[in-house]
C-alpha cells in the first residue's frame, strides 16, 4: 500500500472486492484476509487455483508464512468458522465471563469502559 494514500484501507478493501467480484464462489474477503469454503477437497483445489490466478492478474501478491491451507476451522473477525459453525471466538468471551459481577456503580462504570475496549 503506497505511504500517504488518503483511506488505504478502504482502498485496499475496494480493490479486493473488484478483483474477486466475479468469482462466485464462497469467498469471504476482508482487507488482507481471504477465506475460501469448499464442500470437497477437488472443488477446494480447483477454487483456490482460481483464487490464485486472479490475484496474480491483478499483480497481487501473497506472503507465504500468512498462508494457511485446508484448514478445518480459522479464527475470523473475533468468531471461529468452522464447517459446523460460526461461534464467537472464547477469547474473546473469557474475560467478559471471568469477570466478577459489579456490585457498586463505579464497580458497573469501570466495567463498560473496560469491556468496550475488547
Amino acid at each position: 500500500m503506497p505511504f500517504g494514500l488518503t483511506n488505504a484501507v478502504a482502498t485496499f478493501q475496494r480493490l479486493m472486492d473488484l478483483v474477486l467480484s466475479d468469482v462466485s464462489l464462497r469467498v469471504c474477503s476482508n482487507l488482507d484476509d481471504l477465506i475460501l469454503h469448499s464442500t470437497t477437497l477437488d472443488q477446494h483445489l480447483e477454487n483456490l487455483e482460481m483464487i490464485l490466478q486472479k490475484l496474480r492478474g491483478a499483480n497481487l501478491k501473497l506472503k507465504p508464512r500468512k498462508c494457511f491451507f485446508l484448514q478445518t476451522s480459522v479464527k475470523f473477525l473475533g468468531h471461529l468458522v468452522s464447517s459446523r459453525c460460526l461461534e464467537t471466538d472464547g477469547e474473546k468471551t473469557r474475560l467478559i465471563e471471568e469477570w466478577n459481577v459489579p456490585t457498586s456503580l463505579k464497580q458497573l462504570r469501570g466495567f463498560l469502559v473496560t469491556t468496550a475496549d475488547l
